[in-house]
């Protein structure tokens, strides 16, 4: 048994060394869609950018959003944001062979007339690609929204399954 863990601690530890960084067009422009299930469930629909400044690391931000369902905040079921707040996550990659794993971690903020929200995020995604110059990717992970809504804080925590492609725009 210990020979088996051995085995098994040793794969592990070498298979990262094996694979080699994957370098990542500069500028990647990415249409996706998101499952959002929280309180409430919601459905979205969006793009996202991608800055690649260094091999193995990626800066996204949210560009356009089309969102139906309930919304904690807005009476509306239907919410359209176009880079409302502000918002950056980082990606960094982890090296393998045909599938791309990276985990991402960032925070947004929106102000608003009445009241300020700030969201941390963070989870992990899967990058496959389908053809030379376009990237399938799957990405679970957690939002937490931090609330200042007048005199009542609160926190939300919202599951958010999101899936797309990634396409370069600059090499």
């Amino acid at each position: 048994m210990k020979k088996i863990v051995l085995v098994i601690t040793l794969v592990c530890l070498l298979a990262p060394l094996y694979a080699r960084a994957v370098k990542r067009p500069l500028i990647e422009i990415g249409p996706k869609s998101n499952l959002y299930i929280g309180d409430n469930v919601r459905i979205g629909f969006g793009a996202e950018i991608l800055l690649s400044p260094m091999r193995g690391l990626s800066l996204r931000t949210e560009v356009v959003e089309l969102a139906f369902g309930a919304d904690l905040f807005m009476e509306d079921n239907t919410v359209f944001s176009l880079n409302y707040g502000s918002s950056i996550d980082g990606l960094i990659y982890i090296p393998m062979r045909s599938v791309l794993p990276y985990v991402h971690a960032g925070m947004g903020f929106r102000l608003m007339e009445d009241w300020t929200q700030l969201s941390i995020r963070a989870g992990m995604g899967f990058n496959y690609p389908v053809q030379r110059n376009i990237d399938v990717f799957l990405e679970p992970g957690l939002i937490i929204f931090l609330n200042d809504i007048g005199p009542y804080d609160d926190t939300d925590v919202v599951f958010r399954l999101s899936f797309g492609g990634r396409f370069p725009i600059l090499k």
